[in-house]
């Protein structure tokens, strides 16, 4: 079995550094209207950071070394701020609501892989 998913999980993590994957750009502020759409927005940011960092095997100084690497991890933070803003402040929505979302699981995930960084 896992000789069946090792590539198809390849091909996923292919798939979104290419044109096809999640980007910066697919986070829409404006349209976030609740926690879901909050943790939806947080996790889809997180994911290209996690892209991000695994070409640098999750290196911070190596990280901030490559300029391009660097632009987009800061965008990325920028972006995460902007939508905690738009969701804490304008639609006071509290983190308790955001964990009941399917998506937030996986952007625990997405969390953890940078605790030793």
């Amino acid at each position: 079995m896992k000789k069946l998913i090792l590539p198809v999980f390849a091909a996923l993590a292919l798939g979104i550094t290419s044109c096809g994957g999640p980007s910066i750009e697919d986070v829409k502020v404006a349209d976030i209207k609740d926690a879901c759409g909050c943790s939806d927005a947080v996790k889809t940011v997180s994911d290209v950071m996690v892209v991000e960092a695994e070409k640098h095997g999750f290196d911070e100084a190596k990280i901030k070394a490559d300029a391009a690497s660097k632009k987009v991890m800061d965008a990325a933070d920028a972006k995460i701020m902007e939508v905690m803003k738009k969701c804490t402040e304008e639609l006071k929505i509290e983190n308790e609501a955001m964990k009941k979302c399917p998506s937030f699981k996986e952007l625990e995930a997405n969390m953890k892989k940078f605790e030793n960084m």
